[in-house]
């Protein structure tokens, strides 16, 4: 990615917030919906399949880092629409997409996998499925076991009693079921 284009990305996503506060104000909304539990709503199959595309471009591109966030700006220069044009749509594709990312990272869907292509149907799925903050804080349990082992053993521990198996997340089977009998 050229840095004039993610230049000009950066200031007219600057000038699109400044003219429209009333996106701000939607992500925001959207936000609180998410933090009090409420369903994330929908998005296009496509949507999903531009974050998963243009993700493991900017990964190639731009490594992750620990703590680093990326901007709005750099998914609309890497052709994630919803994040120019549906700003308050984005966080919705981005939370589902992590769901995405998780399952595929631990092997769940090997079996929708042409190589390192996803089928269509894997995207139609992850735009669709039922879910909410719980499944997303699910996705977040190996990145928080990774980051303190001591702690790790003692929340597993606590959450094997409680009957719950975090090394398998209730949310591989909700997504399999949903790919299986719904795309």
């Amino acid at each position: 990615m050229e840095n004039q284009e993610l230049s000009e990305k950066f200031y007219e996503q600057a000038k699109q917030f400044a003219e429209n506060p009333a996106y701000i104000e939607k992500i925001h909304a959207q936000t609180k919906l998410f933090n009090d539990g409420a369903p994330i709503p929908p998005v296009s199959a496509s949507d999903m399949k531009q974050m998963w595309d243009a993700t493991r471009r900017m990964n190639a591109d731009i490594p992750p880092r620990p703590n680093v966030a990326t901007g709005l700006a750099v998914f609309a220069a890497y052709g994630v629409e919803a994040a120019f044009t549906r700003p308050e749509e984005f966080f919705l594709v981005f939370w589902r997409h992590q769901l995405l990312a998780a399952l595929v990272e631990r092997g769940v869907l090997n079996d929708y996998k042409q190589g390192e292509e996803l089928d269509e149907k894997v995207f139609r799925a992850a735009a669709t499925m039922p879910c909410d903050k719980t499944d997303i804080g699910e996705t977040m349990l190996p990145l928080l076991f990774a980051q303190s082992p001591e702690l790790a053993a003692k929340a597993k521990e606590e959450m094997l009693a409680g009957g719950y198996d975090p090394e398998k997340p209730k949310l591989d089977g909700k997504f399999l079921d949903w790919l299986r009998n719904n795309c």
